[in-house]
């Protein structure tokens, strides 16, 4: 337990160290994490909740489609039809997620060539550089 203590605080100091050199070195763990530039726009709260909940979908769907959720006293015929349903849920999730982002790309005039990000808890787009 001490030496992860006295670990972490070597580490905390050579961060701080780097952090004046680069300021972009995070002082907490000492990595470089990207640069947050905001767009000056922001989604209503009922947009990103939706978002939210198409992305939680396709997780829920990608997680039914993996071989270790399949029940182990089940046919061939039953693992199949439950992963080529898991597999088409994921796909309809994924496409009413591109449907939102083109929606509300138009909808908020947000840059098409660049990857805009959302902060799930200020709704606000950003860019990471």
């Amino acid at each position: 337990m001490v030496k992860k203590k006295a670990k972490r605080k070597t580490v905390k100091k050579a961060a701080k160290r780097r952090t004046k050199a680069d300021p972009r070195v995070c002082t907490e763990c000492g990595k470089i994490h990207p640069v947050r530039k905001n767009l000056g726009l922001s989604a209503t709260r009922e947009e990103t909740e939706s978002l939210l909940l198409i992305n939680n979908r396709i997780n829920i769907a990608a997680q039914a489609a993996r071989p270790v959720n399949t029940v182990t006293n089940a046919t061939k015929e039953q693992i199949k039809l439950f992963v080529e349903a898991a597999l088409e849920a994921r796909a309809e999730a994924t496409s009413l997620q591109r449907q939102w982002w083109k929606e509300i790309t138009a909808k908020y005039n947000l840059p098409v060539d660049k990857n805009v990000f959302i902060d799930f808890n200020t709704c606000e787009f950003f860019l990471q550089e």
